[in-house]
């Protein structure tokens, strides 16, 4: 057998493409991804300003579909997992421009956890981390956002009020090489 045929039937690519090039790769017969078993783990390439109404209407991630938003992470989700590229320094070093983040709407936020959230003062939701859950006089659940860049400003929210601006909690971070994730 020719080791041109050989190598076609080892890669699944076809023959007169690695003889000729130009050819389409065939998949194997039994091979094709089936996306069903890793249903819970797809996560869709939002952007910040869809994040900002990501869960409040019950919207779900939408993954009966393959494409180029698509990533897979590597645990399945308890809720809806979405998948955001890191859009400013107010977490860098440890989360710079271009990195990619992918956050679960089902886990439970506790203090040292990085989350997504909505401020009301800011258009955009932000990534932070979650510090020192305390009383307020009032008797206010309070929590600190607090970003890794110590030139932004910690942010205070009241928990019993504002529960629910917490969209999410950070459950997976890559960073690619050269700084830019291809994911639109």
């Amino acid at each position: 057998m020719d080791r041109m045929m050989l190598l076609s039937e080892l890669y699944a690519v076809d023959y007169e493409w690695l003889v000729n090039g130009g050819a389409e790769k065939r998949v194997p017969k039994g091979r094709e991804f089936d996306i069903e078993p890793y249903r819970r783990r797809v996560a869709k390439m939002i952007d910040w300003l869809e994040l900002k109404s990501f869960g409040q209407w019950g919207r779900e991630t939408p993954t009966s579909e393959i494409d180029d938003t698509t990533v897979l992470a590597q645990r399945d989700g308890i809720g809806d997992l979405f998948a955001l590229s890191v859009a400013d320094k107010s977490n860098s070093p440890d989360y710079i421009i271009g990195d990619l983040v992918i956050g679960d709407t089902g886990i439970t936020a506790e203090p040292g956890d990085m989350v997504f959230f909505r401020g009301l003062d800011h258009p955009l939701p932000r990534l932070r981390q979650l510090r020192m859950l305390r009383r307020s006089k009032e008797g206010d659940l309070l929590a600190d956002l607090v970003p890794c860049n110590p030139d932004f400003l910690t942010e205070t929210i009241s928990l019993d009020d504002s529960y629910d601006r917490i969209i999410g909690v950070l459950v997976e971070h890559r960073r690619f090489r050269g700084g830019q994730t291809n994911i639109k």
